[in-house]
């Protein structure tokens, strides 16, 4: 697995973020007064505190420039660095609308906190894509699908492409164990297995764990005896196109809304497993051969896996529910 890039003009914005805490840190500590004059706060009582205020300012400005060197390795420094630049202005704003701070206050809350919103968020996001693949990097697949369908076996100890090969099968790829979705994508095969069983096709579902972490999937009521694939290293994932999520594809506002509703519904977030950012699919394949297909547009979409099985979906085309083209 490759190491993720960072862009030149995000490491250096950790440099000046890191060269301002540093300046607006020795301030505070050399002319504590000075922010006040400014301000027109009252002084405190223990100017002593404020600059040891100005003593953590600095530090943390060292941190960003170490963080500037290896972004990857350092996030923690940059999400330390973040959290009070969030909380800061939501105080600030809270206490001009009660008229209780001046508003000098705000030009120092914008260049202190709220210039750095965008590249620390950006630099967190891509750490969270590098680390979110867990115990098992994700590997680089360069086969075919064929390829892919002969390397992965079932639970059973038979080839995947053998399996397409005896009859069409649905295959769910499901996210990491602990998704909301993916424990309400488990229950509506569960309710539709019949079903779908009787449309001649048969189910599979593909999970990103080791073999025996799917264990829970097969000993679940509704699903015993589903054929199970374990593909920790994504390499089916891969075959089929199925990517990381992006931020609004995993976290929108849309995806917020469903996942309330899905926990109102009784499924609730657990323990990740896998790759937290990748995206699920759906799949009717036949000799190894993909007939009909569902990408997930975002990690919130519900497909309709008994129409998908039955051929009654859309193909091709996009939808807000999902592309469903093969």
């Amino acid at each position: 697995m490759g190491m993720t890039r960072v862009p030149q003009w995000l490491r250096q914005s950790l440099v000046f973020a890191g060269a301002w805490h540093l300046l607006l840190g020795a301030s505070i500590i050399l002319a504590p007064t000075a922010f006040f004059s400014l301000t027109g706060l009252p002084l405190p009582n223990y100017l002593q505190m404020w600059q040891g205020a100005g003593i953590m300012t600095a530090v943390m400005g060292v941190g960003f420039v170490i963080a500037s060197r290896d972004p990857m390795r350092h996030w923690p420094v940059i999400l330390i660095g973040l959290i009070p630049k969030v909380i800061a202005p939501v105080g600030v704003v809270w206490g001009f609308w009660r008229r209780d701070l001046p508003p000098a206050l705000g030009s120092l809350v914008l260049v202190n906190d709220v210039a750095w919103w965008v590249p620390f968020s950006m630099l967190l996001w891509l750490a969270a894509r590098e680390k979110a693949a867990g115990d098992y990097p994700r590997s680089i697949f360069r086969g075919t699908l064929r390829d892919a369908l002969a390397n992965a076996f079932t639970d059973r100890g038979e080839s995947l492409l053998h399996v397409t090969e005896e009859g069409p099968r649905l295959l769910v790829f499901l996210r990491d164990g602990g998704c909301i979705f993916c424990r309400e994508a488990l229950h509506d095969l569960r309710t539709m297995r019949a079903a779908i069983e009787a449309s001649g096709v048969q189910l599979v579902i593909i999970h990103m764990g080791m073999p025996d972490e799917g264990a829970s999937i097969s000993d679940s009521p509704g699903l015993g005896g589903v054929d199970l694939v374990a593909d920790p290293l994504r390499e089916l994932y891969q075959a089929f196109h199925l990517e990381q999520g992006t931020f609004l594809q995993l976290l929108g506002p849309r995806v917020m809304v469903r996942g309330i509703a899905a926990t109102l519904k009784g499924h609730f977030l657990g323990w990740f497993v896998g790759d937290a950012l990748q995206m699920p699919g759906a799949f009717v394949v036949s000799h190894g051969a993909i007939l009909r297909a569902y990408r997930h547009t975002s990690a919130g979409d519900r497909p309709d896996y008994l129409a998908l099985a039955r051929g009654e979906c859309d193909v091709p085309g996009r939808t807000s529910r999902g592309h469903s083209a093969a």
